[in-house]
């Protein structure tokens, strides 16, 4: 399987940024995962764009809605 892209924003504090994190460090050890971490605070460009929708991923460039985010759809996603 070929590597996967990912982009994950989030900012401290975010109870759903630590579930999708979470769920995307057990992917990683199945799956071929690149992930960079943005940390939507320490940028006020990532701030702007995405202050109030966190946790925000994309995969392969591709923005995913907030429900492709819980597990199974996760794991669907990435399965390709």
């Amino acid at each position: 399987m070929e590597e996967r892209q990912i982009q994950f924003f989030s900012k401290p504090g975010c109870h759903l940024c630590e579930e999708v994190d979470a769920v995307l460090a057990r992917l990683a050890g199945e799956f071929r995962l690149r992930i960079e971490r943005r940390n939507i605070m320490e940028d006020i460009a990532d701030y702007e764009a995405f202050k109030n929708d966190v946790p925000v991923l994309f995969l392969d460039g591709r923005r995913l809605e907030r429900e492709e985010l819980q597990p199974d759809a996760l794991l669907s996603r990435i399965k390709g």
